[in-house]
C-alpha cells in the first residue's frame, strides 16, 4: 500500500498544484 499510496498524493499535489496557478491567473478549468 506504500507505493500505492505515495502515487496518490504525488498524482494529488499535481492536481492541487495545476488548480491552484490557474486559480491565480484567474483562469476556468482550462
Amino acid at each position: 500500500m506504500g507505493e500505492a499510496g505515495f502515487i496518490l498524493l504525488f498524482l494529488i499535489g499535481l492536481i492541487v498544484g495545476f488548480i491552484l496557478r490557474n486559480i491565480r491567473e484567474g483562469n476556468r478549468w482550462i
